[in-house]
Parts: structure tokens; sequence; C-alpha cells
């Protein structure tokens, strides 16, 4: 078995045990039983977060000192979303020595009619369209801004991503994707750089870049659709 299968296996069971300590630990205990359980797993997982506001303030204190932030993610509207802590990654006048990477899904891949399923399940407003539609908007914005901001990039993957990921130079924050909540509702890890974990989801993200599509021929047929 390859070091990346036992890797996500042991980031499987790592997120079980540690789903159960962020349900029933409260936030001040939190730190210290995870360090506890993250060095008797092994899965190097520093802190674990209820939801993406309560991760807010690391996940801006660790994108912040990071020379290099790459993102998977279905919609982007934690980037997108000027309410949502990484929005300030997408602003020009932030570090110019800076890097970001942007993977997001392909409007028409079979992984966003799998997902829009499951989020019409949560939020019944939704369906297919509306969900593509999000998605459309999204690379055509990110698209645009890419543009005019040489240390910004995007591409597009078909994959159906098991979890989105936030990869700094010092750790990676996951959170996955489940079939009852929406992502940003959804428990948050924290991996420090040191654990193997980080690594497997560090190539798991290059793979993807990698086999990835360029995003902007999805952003012109978007703006000519609106014309």
């Amino acid at each position: 078995m390859s070091a990346f299968a036992l890797g996500v296996i042991a980031s499987i069971i790592g997120s079980a045990v540690f789903a159960l300590v962020s349900a029933y630990f409260a936030s001040r205990f939190r730190k210290q039983v995870t360090a506890v359980l993250s060095a008797l797993l092994g899965t190097g997982v520093e802190a674990v977060y209820s939801n993406e506001e309560e991760a807010a303030s690391d996940l801006v204190q660790y994108a912040r000192a990071s020379q290099t932030v790459c993102i998977l993610n279905m919609r982007a509207f934690s980037l997108l979303d000027e309410r949502r802590p990484l929005h300030f990654l997408l602003r020009s006048d932030q570090r110019v020595d800076r890097t970001v990477r942007i993977l997001i899904s392909d409007p028409n891949s079979p992984a966003v009619d799998a997902r829009a399923g499951e989020i019409s399940a949560v939020e019944p407003t939704y369906n297919l369209d509306r969900y593509r539609a999000n998605i459309t908007d999204s690379v055509r914005v990110l698209t645009g801004l890419a543009c005019g901001n040489s240390r910004l990039s995007v591409r597009l993957s078909t994959a159906f991503p098991a979890f989105g990921l936030m990869l700094t130079d010092d750790a990676v924050f996951v959170s996955f994707f489940l079939a009852d909540k929406i992502r940003s509702h959804a428990p948050q890890y924290r991996i420090g750089r040191a654990s193997p974990l980080y690594r497997g989801f560090q190539r798991y993200f290059e793979t993807l870049w990698q086999e990835g599509g360029p995003a902007e021929l999805v952003a012109a047929r978007a703006e000519q659709a609106a014309i």
C-alpha cells in the first residue's frame, strides 16, 4: 500500500477521533486533549475546530505568515465572500512575495453533480443549476483577478475532493466534504508541516494541480453568456 493511501487511511481514522473531541470537549480543553491523542495516533494534528468560524483567526494567521498558500475548494466561497476569513488573500495590496494557487472544481464535472445532490439535501433551495452557476461565477471572478495579479493563479479540477484544503508553509488546514453539512460548518483540522499527513495532502494537491485544466475557457464562456 502506498504512503499516500496510508496517509489517507490515517487521516480518516484521525478525523473520526478528533470529531469526537470537537463535539464533546469544551474549547479550552480541546487543545490539550488533541495534543495527547495526536501523539498517540501519530497523525500530527495540532488543533481541531468545530467549524470555519472557530478556525478563522488561525486560518488568517497562518495564511498571512506564509509565502505560498494553496487552496483546494469546490466553489471558493471561502475566498470570494467578504465576510469569510480568507477573502484578504485576493486583495492586490497583500505582500508581493506571497503566491496564491487556487484549485476550484470544473463546473461541468461529474463531481459537481454529485456534490450538488448532497447540498440540496441540506439546503432545499439549492439545485444542480444553481450550484453549477455559483462555481462558474467563482471561476469568472477569480480568473479576472488573476489576470491583473501575477501572484494569483487558478486551475480547474474534475476530481471529487474528499476534503477542502488550505496549505501554508507551516501547516495544512483540512475540512471534509460531509454529505450532511456545508463545508464551512464541518470540523476543521490543523496538521503541522512535520507530519507525514502534511506531505500526503501536499502531494495530493500538487497531483490535482498538474492534472487540472486552465480556468480561462470556462471564464470566457461565462462572460459570453452574460452578454
